[in-house]
């Protein structure tokens, strides 16, 4: 269920046995990304590469790969300041009212200016902030109706449990939602190749 899930795998079945190269791509986001043929770990799996497995292939053969999902943060500049994205995997994440409604407390005075909701603001939740370093996010479950193909649950900066869904779902049901959350301690990082999306980990989080 990649990208709900960070675990891919791949059975090879040749017509006969055969030697060749299987190229694995390992995405840039994936720092800890591990990689086994047939149970057997495989080193060399470096993020933003392709990993080469030459061998003789039997049909049956199987390659299992597990992938980083921890979030990566991209800050947010200008009138984003102080505030990130967050993603899992490729995964962009967002805040949606209707999953938060348990912290309804008024709205945020800013949102009229970041995001231009004009009238519709006045309904919109204060936005919790987040803390980079140290952030969980845990798999959520929804039993109402219309349920987002991906649902976080983590803990803001004052310990309240705060719902985020996949950028996929968000505002299904009509109710606003935002990408660009107050998040403390938010990397930065710069455009490269290698790195289209500029998001990082914090200096504690490889």
């Amino acid at each position: 269920d990649y990208p709900l899930s960070g675990r891919v795998e791949l059975a090879v079945q040749p017509s006969r046995a055969a030697e060749f190269t299987l190229r694995l791509r390992v995405p840039y986001w994936s720092r800890r990304t591990r990689v086994a043929v047939n149970g057997r770990g495989v080193a060399g799996a470096e993020p933003g590469t392709y990993l080469a497995l030459r061998r003789r292939w039997r049909r049956g053969d199987r390659v299992r790969v597990e992938l980083d999902l921890s979030p990566h943060f991209w800050a947010g500049a200008g009138e984003c300041a102080g505030r990130a994205s967050i993603y899992r995997g490729p995964v962009l994440l967002a805040f949606d009212h209707r999953y938060n409604l348990h912290l309804a407390a008024g709205r945020d005075p800013q949102i009229r200016e970041i995001d231009g909701w004009k009238g519709q603001t006045d309904c919109m939740l204060a936005l919790p902030t987040l803390e980079a370093e140290g952030l969980r996010l845990r798999r959520a479950a929804w039993r109402d109706w219309l349920p987002p193909a991906l649902l976080l649950a983590a803990r803001d900066a004052e310990g309240r449990t705060v719902r985020l869904c996949d950028y996929g779902s968000a505002g299904e049901a009509g109710t606003p939602y935002v990408t660009w959350l107050p998040v403390r301690g938010a990397p930065s990082a710069d455009f490269s190749p290698g790195n289209p999306l500029r998001t990082a980990r914090p200096a504690g989080r490889k």
